[in-house]
């Protein structure tokens, strides 16, 4: 049970910091994006948040993005997991959008037109999750 938290922790700081790595680009000329309204919504697919000592949720859940201001959305979670706030997105090439402003540590988060890929890590917090609408 302890290598497959250690491989999961380690999965998320992977994608988190390549995910990280392939925004700074953007960052550069960094214009905050909409997402469109069927981006918007329920995710449902594997969740897992943790902490040092704890894991709160692992398993199937459920997230939520949420427009919360002009270009600005939360991600809400169940299984009382904390949300994700405050955050921005831009559209790339490739008609995804990548997750731009994140409070965390390292942090991936990207939405296409049906899935939704999030690896957050803020102190000893961390935050994984990949789903489907």
């Amino acid at each position: 049970m302890k290598v497959v938290k250690q491989h999961s922790v380690l999965k998320t700081i992977v994608f988190a910091l390549f995910m990280s790595i392939a925004s700074v680009s953007f960052q550069m000329s960094f214009v905050p994006a909409k997402l469109p309204t069927n981006m918007l919504g329920k995710f449902k697919g594997d969740l897992s948040y943790g902490g040092s000592k704890m894991i709160a949720a692992n398993g199937t859940g459920v997230a939520n993005i949420i427009e919360t201001g002009k270009n600005s959305y939360s991600i809400e979670f169940n299984k009382n997991v904390p949300s994700i706030e405050n955050v921005s997105f831009q559209l790339t090439s490739k008609g995804t959008y990548v997750a731009t402003n994140v409070k965390g540590e390292v942090a991936g988060i990207t939405i296409s037109q049906n899935s939704l890929d999030i690896a957050v890590v803020a102190g000893t917090k961390t935050w994984n999750f990949s789903g489907k609408k």
